[in-house]
């Protein structure tokens, strides 16, 4: 009479035997009433090293049922025991106080890993809100620095071009326009070219005029 296997089925197993559905983590049971936290996770890690040497048996088996020699003297492991599951409150308690994992230590390996994994997600987010709140403030201040800049400090040109050639350097008005100007006696505009301006240094004789029909101003 063939012995039977871990699992209830005839030594040696089927060839279709699903090792990875017996390795598989069970889903998780409510922990007991009057479990304490510090309880539950030296239950859990019982279970988890139970689980451990079970998935060793379970491996070795498949391995040496590849072979195609008959695995005389192995088996598959136990039947895997569920974890005793963790409320969400217990879990964020676990994950922010330093001081209550102290307290209930030793963690399971799985519980110690979904800390860390929160953990990182947390620093994470928190990286991205500071950045995010940065940015916003950057982009405050630049918009505060558009908004009190002077009218004629937007306007200002970088590279304006000259209309003139009269504007390359500081010009000299002649004594003949300042008296004539004096006596109201009006220009056209072309005679402030750099041309009739030269001429008017040089011969302000050559110069004509005429006074201008409009009434004298009133000087005191």
């Amino acid at each position: 009479m063939p012995s039977t296997s871990r699992c209830g089925q005839p030594l040696p197993l089927r060839a279709d035997f699903d090792h990875v559905a017996w390795t598989t983590r069970l889903d998780d049971v409510p922990p007991l009433s009057n479990m304490s936290l510090r309880e539950q996770n030296q239950e859990n890690i019982r279970i988890e090293n139970d689980s451990a040497s079970s998935v060793g048996f379970t491996r070795a088996y498949e391995n040496a049922s590849k072979t195609g020699a008959a695995p005389d003297g192995l088996d598959v492991g136990p039947p895997l025991r569920p974890f005793y599951a963790y409320s969400d409150q217990a879990k964020d308690l676990l994950v922010f106080s330093e001081q209550l994992r102290s307290s209930v230590s030793p963690l399971p390996n799985f519980l110690t890993e979904y800390i860390a994994s929160e953990q990182l997600k947390k620093a994470e987010s928190d990286a991205a809100e500071k950045a995010k709140k940065e940015r916003e403030r950057a982009e405050k201040e630049a918009e505060k620095a558009k908004a009190n800049q002077s009218i004629l400090g937007t306007k200002v040109m970088k590279n304006p071009h000259l209309i003139s050639s009269a504007l390359k350097s500081p010009v000299k008005i002649p004594n003949i326009y300042l008296m004539s100007l004096h006596h109201d006696v009006h220009f056209p505009l072309h005679w402030w070219s750099d041309r009739v301006i030269k001429d008017a240094y040089e011969n302000a004789g050559s110069i004509r005029h005429t006074r201008s029909t409009r009434s004298r101003r009133h000087r005191w």
